[in-house]
């Protein structure tokens, strides 16, 4: 985030931000990016994240993006 918006220094920065894009969206976003993005506000989690971000490219393209939860995990697997 430093690199594309040094303006957000801390997490409060970030909800704030969150936040204020949330109440921008209310005039573009569809029920369900409204919906889900709500929710990933109120318990910001990888899952509530892909499914935000499901809905909005659902919205913005209109096509069902079928992203599983697991993408934003990323490492090595260490017991193979």
């Amino acid at each position: 985030m430093r690199i594309h918006r040094s303006d957000i220094k801390s997490l409060i920065d970030l909800e704030n931000e969150l936040k204020t894009e949330l109440s921008n969206a209310l005039l573009f976003a569809g029920e369900a990016v409204l919906m889900t993005f709500s929710d990933f506000l109120k318990l910001p989690t990888d899952a509530t994240f892909v499914k935000a971000a499901s809905a909005m490219r659902k919205d913005l393209w209109g096509k069902c993006a079928r992203i599983k939860e697991d993408v934003l995990k990323v490492g090595i697997d260490h017991t193979s």
